[in-house]
This record gives structure tokens, C-alpha cells and sequence, in this order.
């Protein structure tokens, strides 16, 4: 049976966040550590968590500030690096007590991706292999216009609130996920900050041109549909290392392992594979 603990860390900007570990009913092989994207939270992971923890994955997870169950203002953060240095406060605390010299691999998904990405590259030596999935080397899906006005109102008035540009339902062709998702209290969309869209935006180039220095195994998923994301061949083909993989899933859209059933069976077999391959 798994084990579920959840519990708060209280970071330098003195909020408190919330996280998860879960634990299988096996001996631990390896470690897993999910970094959501924006708006959402830690415990849409379900299907990812279902299909790794009967393979003997433990799996941690934080909701992000002004994210899920944590505390700061919803949609906002005055820095990218702030989720970095979050992350890195949850793997101290209680991630790496809880290794017994087993490996890290860390998943990063949309937003998260880009936080993965810059985790990855100031802390590549912790970690087994990086998994990005919804992600790419720019965010083509914003608008050029709302970019500009992000990046200029972000110094002005930061915590000032704009609307997504997507609708709800960019996410997946499986009507039941969407429909979760909007009506789930935990999710925020589709509003944000300023100056968290301008974070993302920057950050996304930055942690992309990051990645490319990187030489830990290295596993791209997305869809082929995915409109918020756009660069993910650019991505992996600058990518140094030797071990690395993509998967592009037709008909996808933005959350390939919350998509309609065959689709997502098929990128959770895929992403299962690749990480037993590598403990």
C-alpha cells in the first residue's frame, strides 16, 4: 500500500509551502521529484504517481508559491529563481535524508519545465536525469503584445493581474481532465502576474540557452498540439549530452500524461521505461 506524507516548509520569504512524498509498498529504487507548471498544483500528478510507484518509485512534489496549497499571492513571484531556491529548501530538508545513495531524477512540466531547467543547471550534480515535459526553447503560444506590456509593467506595478491567453481546455482533448481542471479550487487559472509572466518568459529562454551546457540524461515530451510551448526540437538538438530522448505525441496537447487514454498510456509507458532504464 502506499504511503503518503505531506507536511509545510517555511522558506526565506517566510511562506509557507506545502509537500508531498509518497512512498511505494516496495523497496525504493529511485527517487522521483515533480515540479508542477503554472496555475495548477502538486496533486494533478495522479497518473504519474499510479504508473511510478508500483515500479518502486518514491516520489516528492511541492505546491509553488502562490500555487495549490501554498501560501504567497496567488499567480505572482518577484523572481524566477525564487521557485529555484524553493526547490533546492524541499531537496535539503527532506529529499536528500531520504535517498540512501538512490538516484534523483527530477519532471518538470510546463512552468515547471523552465524552474527544472535552472534547478538542472545549478544543481546538475544532484541529479540522476531530467525529464521536461510541455515545454520547448520559447513560449511561442503568448502573444508578442502581451509579452511586451508583461515585460514593462513588471518593474511598474508587478502584481498587477492579466488573463492567460489560453483557454482551459489547451490543456487536453479529454473532456473529464478539463473539466477537473476548471472546476478544481486549487487551480487559478487563467489569471497571473505581470511579473510572474514576464519571469516565465525570460526564464524560458534563459533556462533553455542553460540546458544547453548540460550533460545529464535528458528525456523531451510534448504535443504535437501543445499551443503554449513551441522550440522543442531546437531544444534537444543543442543539447550536449549524449543520452537523450524525445517523444512528440500526435494529436497532443499540453498535458501528454493527462490526455485521452491512449495517448497518455502510451507517454506514461514511455516515461516509465526511460527512467527504469537509467536507476
Amino acid at each position: 500500500m502506499t504511503t503518503e506524507q505531506t507536511g509545510f516548509l517555511t522558506n526565506r520569504q517566510e511562506m509557507r509551502l506545502f509537500w508531498r512524498r509518497l512512498t511505494p509498498d516496495r523497496a525504493v529504487r529511485a527517487t522521483l521529484l515533480v515540479v508542477h507548471g503554472y496555475a495548477e498544483h502538486s496533486g494533478r500528478y495522479g497518473n504519474v504517481y499510479d504508473a511510478l510507484l508500483p515500479l518502486g518509485f518514491q516520489v516528492f512534489a511541492i505546491d509553488h508559491q502562490g500555487h495549490g496549497k501554498s501560501e504567497g499571492k496567488r499567480g505572482h513571484v518577484e523572481r524566477l529563481s525564487d521557485f529555484v531556491d524553493d526547490l533546492h529548501q524541499l531537496y535539503r530538508e527532506q529529499i536528500a535524508p531520504q535517498l540512501n545513495a538512490k538516484r534523483l531524477f527530477l519532471l518538470g512540466h510546463s512552468m515547471g519545465s523552465i524552474v527544472a531547467m535552472h534547478y538542472a543547471a545549478a544543481h546538475a550534480g544532484e541529479l540522476a536525469g531530467l525529464v521536461l515535459s510541455g515545454t520547448g526553447s520559447t513560449m511561442a503560444g503568448t502573444p508578442r503584445l502581451l509579452t511586451f506590456f508583461a515585460g514593462l509593467l513588471s518593474s511598474l506595478v508587478p502584481t498587477m493581474a492579466i488573463k492567460s491567453p489560453f483557454k482551459n481546455d489547451f490543456i487536453s482533448h479529454d473532456p473529464a481532465v478539463v473539466e477537473a481542471y476548471t472546476s478544481d479550487p486549487l487551480v487559478f487559472a487563467p489569471h497571473l502576474t505581470v511579473r510572474l509572466g514576464a519571469e516565465m518568459y525570460r526564464g524560458c529562454l534563459e533556462g533553455a540557452a542553460k540546458l544547453g551546457q548540460l550533460e545529464l540524461p535528458l528525456l523531451i515530451v510534448y504535443g504535437s498540439e501543445d499551443s503554449s510551448f513551441a522550440g522543442q526540437n531546437a531544444l534537444f538538438d543543442r543539447y550536449r549530452g549524449q543520452d537523450r530522448t524525445i517523444y512528440c505525441y500526435a494529436g497532443a496537447r499540453h498535458e501528454v500524461f493527462n490526455e485521452i487514454p491512449d495517448i497518455r498510456d502510451k507517454a506514461l509507458a514511455d516515461l516509465t521505461a526511460w527512467l527504469e532504464k537509467r536507476c
